[in-house]
């Protein structure tokens, strides 16, 4: 793998040409990398999709992986999976973690 454009590399090298659209995503806390890779891509014309891989604890990209959510009783109300969410609504830590989180790579776009 080696640079963080491995693949974009892999496609010029191969076909001779880049793809209109990269996408990429808030993983391993390369937030600002993934801000420095999409205006870039932005200023030569391209089209950008970022995504952030996390777990239903939001604890990052590992967890997502090994977690495996049962969305039906998520989404409703009364179940224990539910009610743990619920427990992380818009006061708690995880929530303000996760607003700080986006805060900081909205303002990185600013720059």
């Amino acid at each position: 793998m080696g640079s963080p454009d491995y693949e974009m590399d892999h496609i010029l090298d191969t076909t001779g040409r880049l793809p209109a659209m990269r996408g990429l995503d808030f993983m391993n806390n390369d937030f600002s990398g993934v801000v420095k890779r999409s205006k870039e891509w932005h200023d030569k014309g391209g089209i950008v999709t970022i995504c952030w891989h996390t777990g239903v604890k939001s604890s990052g990209y590992r967890e997502s992986l090994d977690d495996t959510p049962d969305f039906d009783k998520l989404l409703t109300k009364g179940t224990d999976e539910y009610n743990t969410t619920a427990r992380h609504g818009p006061s708690s830590r995880r929530s303000e973690r996760i607003s700080l989180w986006l805060s900081m790579n909205a303002e990185m776009f600013r720059e």
